[in-house]
């Protein structure tokens, strides 16, 4: 708990996650640190991170449940209003750390469906990260379980709690609300085999290495490299060319790699255009 003005901020956790809480009013003066509570006539509050305690709340103590400890942690980062901690060696991490890792993912299983203590289902991913001083296992828990990283990316995973897993004996990381999962940037020569629009940008399927891979720009991105919002015409553009120099962040497409012998198709148009132009006078 901590105070803020007039108002107390809380940390609730259960087995499926946390949220911060704003109290009004003393509602909770009669409870303690670790009370287990049934709370009814909550308001959301201005994020979906939030919600609001006011006159209008009714809180009880409820029969004892038990929340994992991943959950009691990330209920405390919540109100400890931490940035990201700085990137730890995998062989300097230890019981207990709050960390952030940066390696290559060696290791990429399938998400499961797992039953909480709660009796609600959760989604998680495990993964294997590896840096030049060693390997750990890492659990994607919930949203992060969707993340589009895949085996061979070089990632940075932030907001990290670390835990000895008794079925691993040893070592392994888990994900929290926080978490964020950032692949590095690189450059790939892409050979395009189908371009789409979509309502978030464009999908391009590729050919990188002998692999299929579906790759997507965002309107912004391609508004940014082509100086036109105009979908067709980015759709002929993507298409115009078979192979391209792609800056990647995973599976996003960050901007085109240009260099003495190549140009944008774009670049290339507005130069005919100007040329028929001078032609024509």
């Amino acid at each position: 708990m901590k105070k803020a003005g007039k108002t107390l901020e809380v940390a609730l956790a259960d087995s499926s996650g946390t949220i911060k809480a704003l109290v009004y009013d003393d509602l909770l003066a009669n409870f303690t640190e670790g009370d287990i509570l049934l709370i009814r006539g909550f308001q959301k509050g201005k994020s979906a991170s939030t919600i609001m305690l006011n006159r209008n709340t009714k809180a009880q103590i409820c029969p004892q449940m038990t929340v994992p400890d991943q959950m009691i942690k990330e209920a405390e980062l919540l109100l400890a209003d931490r940035p990201p901690p700085d990137v730890t060696p995998i062989e300097n991490i230890h019981d207990g750390n709050f960390v952030t890792i940066h390696g290559t993912i060696t290791h990429d299983e399938v998400p499961r469906q797992i039953d909480g203590a709660s009796g609600q289902t959760q989604t998680v991913r495990n993964i294997s990260v590896q840096d030049t001083s060693g390997t750990v296992q890492v659990a994607l828990w919930n949203k992060s379980s969707h993340s589009p990283v895949k085996t061979g990316d070089s990632v940075k995973i932030s907001h990290l709690t670390a835990k000895h897993n008794t079925y691993l004996q040893a070592l392994a990381l888990s994900t929290t609300s926080r978490t964020s999962i950032e692949p590095d940037v690189k450059q790939e020569q892409v050979n395009i085999v189908t371009v789409e629009d979509n309502p978030d940008g464009f999908s391009v399927v590729s050919e990188i290495n002998g692999d299929l891979v579906t790759l997507h720009m965002s309107k912004l991105v391609a508004i940014h490299i082509w100086k036109t919002a105009e979908n067709q015409h980015i759709l002929k553009l993507l298409e115009s060319k078979k192979t391209y120099h792609f800056q990647l962040r995973g599976t996003c497409i960050t901007d085109i790699v240009k260099d003495d012998n190549s140009d944008t198709s774009a670049q290339t148009s507005k130069r005919k255009s100007k040329s028929n132009k001078q032609s024509t006078e």
